[in-house]
């Protein structure tokens, strides 16, 4: 009697399965590779949660078997994980914007603390004051994440240390109201932009 070989059903669930937890697997291994590793580990659980062959494993050798309810509450969950986490990090284009902004800011920040040792003129001193009140600030937006945040702070109080000395600094009185004037803005741009985003 020949005996007919089982035939093997693959259902629709399967196949998403597969679909999903390989691209969980892919997106996880890139993110960890670019050291975004609160999301990359996630959905490296969200993959393993969902590939057959992960399951079968599990099953067989520690005798347990996720519910479709369980693992739908996973996935979820990780969603969660890396929407949050992912906010936190900046886009590739943030970064470069942020490495910009950053290098002409420190560039500045040099001419600022030379102002005492260089000859620069009281005009191309308000030029490179307010310049910084403009950079410091789109600085501190771009991706918000900590090392930006605590930079532009340091920066922004250096900043406003840096106009005050100027201010002292002038015996005329007409060269005094000048810079001034550069502390108006510079506050201005502090509560108008600063404080009523939250960046300070």
């Amino acid at each position: 009697m020949i005996k007919e070989k089982e035939v093997k059903k693959i259902t629709f669930i399967e196949i998403i399965s597969w679909i999903l937890g390989i691209s969980f697997g892919f997106m996880g291994l890139v993110d960890i590779f670019s050291f975004l590793f609160v999301p990359g580990i996630t959905l490296i659980i969200m993959a393993s949660v969902l590939l057959p062959p992960i399951n079968k494993m599990f099953k067989e050798r520690m005798n347990f078997e996720l519910s479709i309810g369980v693992k739908i509450a996973v996935i979820i969950i990780g969603f969660v994980v890396v929407g949050k986490t992912m906010s936190i990090y900046p886009t590739d284009a943030n970064t470069k914007q942020a490495d910009s902004l950053y290098y002409q800011i420190e560039k500045i920040s040099k001419k600022i603390d030379n102002f005492d040792y260089i000859d620069v003129s009281n005009t191309e001193k308000i030029k490179l004051l307010k310049e910084q009140c403009e950079l410091i600030p789109q600085y501190l937006a771009v991706g918000k994440d900590r090392i930006n945040v605590r930079i532009s702070k340091l920066q922004w109080e250096i900043l406003g240390g840096a106009i005050k000395s100027e201010i002292r600094n002038q015996e005329d009185e007409s060269e005094k109201q000048k810079f001034k004037d550069v502390l108006k803005f510079y506050l201005l741009i502090q509560e108008n932009i600063l404080e009523k985003d939250n960046l300070l």
